[in-house]
């Protein structure tokens, strides 16, 4: 393909030569392109000194096309058609033939709590789109979302990034989570919570936290004597230990009955956490990722 000499070509000349092969008028050409009977003569010029070939000839008040012209006829049409139809017309989704493959990261506390529910709306709705759910190792951090091959994320994003968009869900607010029969359970006070060995759940697998810079504004620290990455095995841990764990609420509540764990307040003030689905930039546009990132949006919005 030469670009240089499509580049010095003005492509809508092709467009001129295509209906003057349907009309032979230059008369009705210019009246069906909305331009003027000069401005479509010129043109004709113009194509006849870019192909070097008159490309029509007058018999009567009619023009006649060359065997140049006659043999661009078919090639030009479904030229001017892929360009109408498969680059300027506005992608088509439907989501009953849609095939594409979707790939989520999710905090893992809302991927058994959230997702149920849009992933059925999109199994019944689109048949064909899969779903790859992914953890979350760097982190929540947009620059992670930069860097990872992922077409939608949920959970806490953090960061103000221009390539990144986001939607706010909800809000999710902590507790803390010990077994029904622990030591402290009759008093949790702010120092008997520090003194406690804790269960920490690091998605991103780096110690500290909100709890930890909540703690040092009161002049204290805490112990972590067991460090995970997820936060379904957090409610078997406490139930046989005598951890305690600072958790998402809802994702405390609805584990505490079936794993004997009492929730309670928190013995100091611990920042809330916004949940968000976020996307990279590039996806903004698409027709069938803003189909299934609305719904999930709307589903997870729905829950919280």
């Amino acid at each position: 393909m030469r670009l240089e000499h499509l580049y010095a070509v003005d492509l809508s000349l092709l467009v001129v030569l295509h209906v003057l092969l349907e009309e032979r008028s230059v008369t009705r050409t210019a009246r069906r392109l909305g331009r003027s009977q000069p401005a479509v003569s010129r043109a004709l010029q113009r194509l006849r000194d870019l192909l070097d070939d008159p490309l029509f000839v007058r018999q009567g008040s009619a023009l006649v096309p060359t065997t140049r012209a006659e043999a661009l006829r078919q090639p030009l049409q479904v030229a001017l058609a892929a360009v109408d139809q498969q680059i300027l017309a506005p992608p088509v989704f439907d989501p009953a033939t849609d095939h594409r493959e979707i790939r989520l990261l999710a905090a893992d506390f809302a991927e058994g709590m959230w997702l149920p529910r849009p992933l059925a709306e999109l199994s019944r709705a689109a048949p064909h789109i899969d779903v790859v759910i992914t953890s979350n190792p760097r982190g929540w951090d947009t620059a992670a979302l930069l860097q990872s091959e992922v077409h939608l994320a949920i959970g806490p994003v953090r960061g103000d990034t221009p390539s990144v968009r986001a939607v706010h869900v909800g809000e999710e607010t902590f507790v803390v989570v010990h077994r029904r029969d622990h030591p402290a359970a009759d008093r949790l006070d702010l120092a008997t919570y520090a003194a406690l060995p804790h269960l920490l759940v690091a998605p991103g697998g780096t110690p500290g936290g909100v709890v930890d810079t909540a703690l040092a504004r009161h002049g204290l620290s805490r112990r972590v004597a067991v460090r995970t990455r997820h936060f379904q095995t957090a409610p078997e841990l406490l139930a046989h230990t005598d951890l305690v764990a600072t958790l998402p609420r809802r994702f405390a509540v609805a584990h505490a009955e079936r794993h004997g764990l009492v929730v309670r307040e928190p013995p100091l003030a611990v920042p809330s956490f916004q949940m968000k689905v976020a996307w990279h930039e590039r996806w903004q546009h698409d027709a069938g990722h803003r189909w299934v990132r609305e719904r999930i949006a709307q589903a997870v919005r729905d829950q919280l």
